[in-house]
């Protein structure tokens, strides 16, 4: 399963959102200054992943994953996936 796009709408720790999209096909590296949002990234990827995990306080997040011909779109809105 490969990640096509990652939005971070509402994330604790990343007050003005992001959106990563055009992944390699790859090994796929962030890097970036302190505070700049690479553990918060991983959260985000953690929590929509793992749905007993828990964000700690609001969060908004929207992936869309891709296998094969297949596509999906998974979306979490606090403890909701």
């Amino acid at each position: 399963m490969k990640l096509k796009r990652l939005a971070i709408i509402r994330l604790p720790g990343l007050p003005e959102g992001l959106t990563l999209e055009g992944f390699g096909d790859g090994l796929n590296v962030v890097t970036g200054p302190n505070a700049s949002g690479k553990s918060s990234l991983i959260r985000a990827l953690r929590h929509l992943i793992d749905p007993a995990s828990d964000p700690g306080g609001a969060l908004t997040l929207e992936a869309e994953l891709a296998s094969g011909e297949h596509t999906w779109t998974v979306t979490r809105s606090g403890s909701e996936l």
